[in-house]
């Protein structure tokens, strides 16, 4: 029951000695509110489907702190989450909830530490030069999960450089299984897809892809990232592929440009970096991770990084030392516990098991910090540390699973675990 509620404790002991200590306790009740685009009848508070709000912000404002945000199916404007809050698709499917920036603005602001949004897509936000987070940006502190992001900074122009996280800026938030799909760049923006910073950020289980700068993408030292910028925090279990930094000018010498991650602080860990491409003949200024003094890669791979315009393969660079127990190539430079990709026995797959029972992958990776940094489960939840070691990639081998091709009357599909 909610309120003010007095609670007393008595102690003793065998000696007879004893004391009463009196605490005052204020319950919360968590109060329910409903959005209902179509509702015809909204009354605030907005406490039940029937007297649902036709807009989310509405309800925000209305809603008892601690409450739960209800959304039915929709389309919606963007919203700032300005207080301890779910907000919550109701049907927990994210394509059923949209909040739509209309290239217009930011979709959705997460500006209280305690803020919490799920299960909804965030689509086509719009920021000014300079911002941080274009779809969905939290500030400092927050949770995001089962969110697709897609098309954020669409409305191009110089008005929209200088980005950091076109899908989604993370700053000591924890964001967790969302897709960051189809966001744009336009000159010295950092992570097209993710941006992440701060000792506290935690993004887990992340597919990042398909992120795309279409015009001269100009780098400075401190940003990059084609699919990712990061600068402090974790960033685990995740996929970065396919995407492309475009055609872009080194600007100044020794620059490096990161077409899947760069990796300024922080730790990258158990993610795999893909397919990421620049657009555009720059020799070898290119590579798919890029790391620097303050940043560290644990237990990735690395492979397929390279140009659209040629065959040449760049996967990783910057400080060779931070780079501990990847699969990658060449492994000219690296320490002696990174391994060749190329004799791993491993195929790149989103859905199904990448890894083979004999691959040199498995139990390969390295506990760097605690366990705990490692995550409790990889990208499809498997357990993290199966058999007393952590594998290198976003897949953990489960042990007993059966890995083998297998075929069907369609011919070969895909090699997966079987239980």
């Amino acid at each position: 029951e909610g309120g003010v509620h007095d609670a007393t404790l008595w102690v003793t002991n065998g000696a007879g000695d004893n004391a009463t200590f009196t605490l005052r306790l204020t319950a919360m009740v968590r109060t329910h509110h409903y959005v209902d685009e179509h509702s015809a009848n909204p009354i605030a508070p907005y406490l039940t489907p029937e007297t649902a709000a036709t807009d989310i912000q509405a309800a925000i404002n209305a809603a008892t702190v601690g409450g739960y945000v209800h959304v039915l199916p929709g389309t919606y404007s963007p919203f700032v989450l300005n207080k301890y809050l779910f907000v919550i698709g109701e049907t927990g499917n994210w394509d059923d909830v949209i909040v739509d920036g209309d290239t217009a603005s930011r979709c959705i602001d997460i500006t209280d530490k305690l803020g919490y949004v799920a299960s909804l897509t965030a689509t086509r936000g719009a920021a000014g030069t300079g911002a941080k987070g274009v779809n969905i940006r939290i500030v400092d502190g927050g949770t995001v999960t089962n969110v697709h992001s897609t098309l954020g900074n669409r409305k191009g122009g110089y008005a929209s450089e200088n980005i950091y996280g076109g899908g989604i800026y993370n700053k000591n938030g924890t964001v967790v299984d969302c897709l960051i799909d189809g966001c744009y760049a336009y000159n010295h923006s950092a992570g097209i897809g993710y941006a992440q910073e701060g000792a506290a950020a935690l993004g887990e289980r992340l597919v990042i892809t398909n992120n795309t700068a279409n015009l001269t993408y100009s780098w400075g030292s401190s940003t990059g990232g084609g699919g990712v910028w990061m600068n402090g925090g974790i960033l685990r279990d995740s996929i970065i592929a396919f995407n492309n930094i475009g055609a872009w000018t080194q600007n100044s010498a020794g620059n490096i440009g990161a077409t899947g991650a760069r990796v300024i602080g922080g730790r990258l860990v158990n993610c795999t970096v893909y397919g990421n491409v620049a657009g555009n003949d720059v020799s070898t200024y290119y590579a798919g991770v890029v790391t620097e003094s303050a940043g560290t890669v644990e237990n990735c791979i690395i492979f397929g990084n390279g140009c659209s315009k040629n065959a040449t393969v760049a996967n990783w660079d910057g400080v060779a030392a931070n780079f501990l127990h990847c699969a990658t190539t060449p492994l000219v430079g690296l320490s002696a516990d990174n391994v060749d990709i190329t004799t791993a026995l491993w195929s790149f797959s989103t859905t199904d098991g990448v890894l083979d029972a004999s691959s040199p992958l498995v139990d390969a990776g390295v506990v760097a910090g605690t366990a705990a940094d490692l995550g409790a489960t990889d990208l499809f939840g498997g357990a993290r540390i199966d058999n007393g070691a952590p594998d290198i990639g976003h897949e953990e081998f489960q042990t007993g699973a059966l890995a083998v091709p297998f075929a069907s009357s369609a011919g070969y599909l895909s090699i997966g675990p079987l239980s």
